[in-house]
């Protein structure tokens, strides 16, 4: 075929005489087929061009089939990512870890200080009923006696053989001296006898005290009389035979007629401090310059004249009121460690040599101190000068 259409245009046939009947239908016709085998032979070698050829058919191409390279990620890709991924959780456990912590020990302190807000609480209702007894002053000249013959109304004491828990503080100069105190106080009436008289006393127990962390102990003897003498069935009868009994049991001991019971644990520190009816401390040289003290019913004693108080500073000081005198403000300091710190102590107790002593001193920063400053509403002005 192809060859006869090449004849025919290079007029092989072109005499009228050689053509035959329907010959040039046909040559038309073999024509328009060989068009269309030709259009049909481009259009499948068009689709077979590389992509510099044809770039915009080529990329529909590549579009509409699946490529084995599409959505797949390398190792280096895959093992950055996990990477990343390792290092955001990470962060997020530490910060949740962080963010527990605080959440615990801010409840611990919470809990803590709810127990010491009451204490404290406690120390100053029976602060503000403290009263005067008026009883004869027998030793005037004897400082924190504990003889019968002399009712104290209002008293501090230092426990005894006993040396101050001493923590070293963030200058390496400075110092911080707890002392652990006994206060002693009578008040007047009971719910049974409004003239009886009360004595009340709070002191850290023994053990604590040699240790310098214990626990805080409440005296309490209702309904006492002024003018009763102490005798073998009843000791606590007398009212100027309370204080040496406060200074002489041991709060722990078990006993049925122990007026003692128990505060709080964890307690380091807990000092007293008197003030006149305007608002000065009560010292030793208060008022005279002397050196002694002309109020003849309050005696103080500086801390300076007791082992243990080097580094005190004058911050510490002892008291014995009688007869008409009782301090116009009384000022409790109570400092207490958190309950964690204070349960590691307790397991250090057992170990040899000071390992407990040395963990206490060494957290100042775990010691929580609260202050608060008493008025006293039966103060009688003139036993002040």
């Amino acid at each position: 075929m192809t060859t006869l259409i090449s004849q025919f245009r290079r007029g092989h046939f072109c005499g009228a005489a050689n053509r035959r009947p329907g010959m040039e239908s046909r040559l038309q016709a073999a024509g328009r087929g060989q068009t269309r085998a030709q259009e049909e032979l481009s259009t499948r070698a068009t689709m077979l061009l590389p992509r510099r050829l044809k770039p915009g058919l080529h990329t529909r191409m590549r579009k509409a089939l699946p490529s084995r390279n599409s959505g797949a990620f390398s190792i280096i890709e895959i093992m950055v990512t996990v990477a990343l991924l390792s290092v955001i959780v990470l962060g997020l456990v530490a910060m949740f870890d962080q963010t527990r912590k605080a959440l615990q020990a801010s409840l611990t302190q919470s809990g803590g200080g709810q127990d010491v807000r009451a204490a404290m609480e406690m120390i100053r209702l029976d602060l503000e009923q403290l009263t005067p007894t008026y009883a004869p002053n027998n030793n005037p000249l004897v400082f924190g006696s504990t003889n019968n013959s002399l009712t104290v109304n209002f008293a501090v004491r230092d426990p005894g053989n006993y040396e101050p828990l001493v923590q070293p503080l963030m200058d390496p100069t400075e110092f911080r001296t707890n002392a652990l105190q006994q206060m002693f106080l009578v008040t007047r009436g009971s719910p049974n006898n409004n003239q009886a008289w009360n004595a009340i006393g709070y002191k850290i127990d023994t053990t604590g005290q040699a240790n310098g962390v214990g626990t805080l102990y409440r005296y309490y003897a209702p309904g006492v009389s002024i003018t009763n003498r102490p005798t073998v069935l009843n000791p606590y009868a007398s009212l100027a035979n309370q204080f040496p009994l406060f200074a002489a049991i041991d709060p722990t001991v078990s006993a049925t007629n122990n007026p003692f019971s128990k505060i709080m644990d964890g307690v380091v520190q807990f000092r007293i401090r008197a003030y006149d009816t305007n608002g000065i401390l009560i010292t030793n040289t208060l008022y005279s310059g002397t050196g002694t003290n002309t109020a003849t019913n309050i005696f103080a004693l500086p801390n300076r004249s007791l082992p243990g108080y080097a580094n005190d500073n004058g911050y510490t000081y002892f008291y014995n009121f009688v007869s008409n005198a009782v301090p116009a403000f009384v000022e409790v300091e109570l400092g207490v460690l958190d309950d964690q710190t204070y349960q590691k102590y307790l397991a250090f107790t057992n170990a040899p040599g000071p390992v407990a002593l040395n963990y206490l001193t060494s957290h100042a920063g775990q010691l929580r101190i609260y202050r608060q400053r008493v008025p006293i509403h039966a103060v009688d002005s003139s036993a002040y000068p």
